[in-house]
């Protein structure tokens, strides 16, 4: 399930409640707020001195995902005054306050005297403030939509400072902390009937809170069975071609016998007039397994004339040889050029159908792979095409496969299609529910 959602939607119902019930006051009535500072790079790498100095990298540190125990760095009395570090104490939640890193909206609580850098910011909560009640409180606040625009997002003080929340008393606190801390925790099996309880105001609001949990379930069922059936979508495809390229009934022959390959080449990056011409020019991450009809960049006469690049006629049948695509195949809709990455391959019309060589060369992609080498760039060879057997029955039974697999490929598209409407409103639907929960529609 996802607790994100959950514990962000459930403490916003509680504290927007609670505000109705118990009044509001401004962000800053409940506590002073707490700054960072530089952190030159000289002082840093320190281990076990005094005082923690926390970045917002060390919140994705494991187990500080609520309190910050652990930093990266510490620091000492010297240092601090140095670098002019105020030092937090206890209690203080923090969040960043620039960058990217506001849209994760990420509460810490410190767990000792600790200064922060200025990336960050903070409260620290009055007496009669909670630390955990502020943090959770902090958890129902995006903060990302009072973030100034500009290149580097950022937070201002004075604006978070007038944000209404509610004002409510330190036992009333302590009750609504105790339910949202067992409810963060809470494993699926674990029972309601063992929930902590919460004030008597709140009581609609846990039944409210439970039954957006029951409804989140569900569509992450939905989800996963709709996950599952885009995998089985695959496998469908995939089975078909084991079941029609691994008859052992079939006559067979190596690749070399039955075509004959080329590939392209790369005009000079050095000479930028060579990419400022009309014939279309390939590069490997362009094949798509379908039907290629144009190309991101085309190149002169004069590229074709002082490299290796060549032209090859619509029709031709194209495959990746190494990098990020390889195995990737495409037949060219056009005449075109390509780099040497690619390998063109032109199959004896009398014994081969290119359509049936296509989709053969699609089945033997993943074993391409394995028998690949380069490590982090993947290569396979011409030679390795050449020495690859392909069962070859009489072109009319190739045609048929083909029409066949053409026809299960459309369908297969189609459910895709559809499938990508249907994820779109599976994704809508957590949030379409918890916009229905704040206005009280549920």
């Amino acid at each position: 399930m996802n607790n994100t959602t959950l514990q962000f939607a459930s403490s916003k119902i509680i504290m927007e409640t609670s505000a109705r019930i118990w009044g509001n006051c401004k962000l800053k009535d409940l506590g002073e707020w707490a700054s960072g500072s530089g952190f030159p790079r000289e002082y840093q790498g320190l281990d076990g001195s005094k005082y923690l100095f926390c970045k917002v990298s060390d919140m994705n540190t494991i187990g500080n995902e609520v309190y910050i125990h652990s930093t990266e760095n510490t620091i000492d009395d010297e240092v601090a005054r140095k670098i002019n570090a105020k030092i937090h104490p206890k209690g203080t939640v923090i969040f960043p306050k620039i960058g990217g890193a506001i849209a994760t909206n990420k509460r810490r609580i410190l767990v000792k005297d600790t200064a922060i850098d200025n990336n960050c910011s903070g409260i620290i909560p009055k007496e009669n403030v909670k630390s955990k009640w502020l943090y959770q409180l902090l958890n129902s606040i995006d903060f990302s939509t009072y973030q100034r625009s500009g290149p580097v997002p950022s937070l201002s003080q004075k604006t978070l400072e007038e944000i209404d929340v509610p004002c409510v008393r330190m036992e009333v606190q302590e009750q609504i902390s105790l339910f949202l801390d067992w409810l963060n925790q809470k494993s699926p099996e674990a029972s309601w009937d063992n929930s902590p309880n919460l004030p008597s105001e709140l009581t609609q609001q846990k039944h409210l809170i439970r039954k957006i949990e029951q409804l989140i379930v569900r569509i992450e069922q939905i989800k996963k069975l709709r996950a599952d059936a885009v995998e089985e979508v695959d496998e469908l495809l995939k089975s078909e071609l084991s079941r029609i390229f691994q008859k052992e009934d079939l006559e067979t022959s190596s690749l070399g016998k039955v075509c004959k390959t080329s590939s392209g080449g790369t005009p000079s990056r050095s000479r930028s007039d060579f990419y400022k011409g009309e014939i279309p020019w390939l590069k490997s991450g362009e094949l798509n397994d379908r039907l290629i009809t144009n190309s991101e960049e085309h190149i002169t006469k004069e590229a074709l004339q002082n490299s290796n690049a060549k032209i090859f006629p619509k029709g031709t049948l194209l495959i990746a040889l190494y990098g990020a695509s390889v195995g990737k195949t495409g037949i060219l809709g056009i005449d075109s050029s390509t780099n040497q990455a690619i390998c063109a391959v032109f199959p004896r019309s009398d014994v081969l159908n290119t359509s049936y060589l296509h989709w053969f060369l699609k089945y033997k992609r993943n074993g391409f792979i394995d028998q690949s080498f380069g490590g982090a760039q993947p290569n396979i060879s011409q030679r390795l095409l050449k020495k690859t057997k392909i069962p070859i029955p009489n072109l009319p039974i190739q045609r048929d496969i083909v029409g066949y697999l053409d026809c299960l490929q459309e369908k297969i598209d189609e459910l895709k299609k559809l499938q990508g409407k249907t994820e779109k409103q599976i994704e809508e639907l957590i949030p379409s529910l918890l916009d229905r929960a704040f206005k009280g529609e549920l």
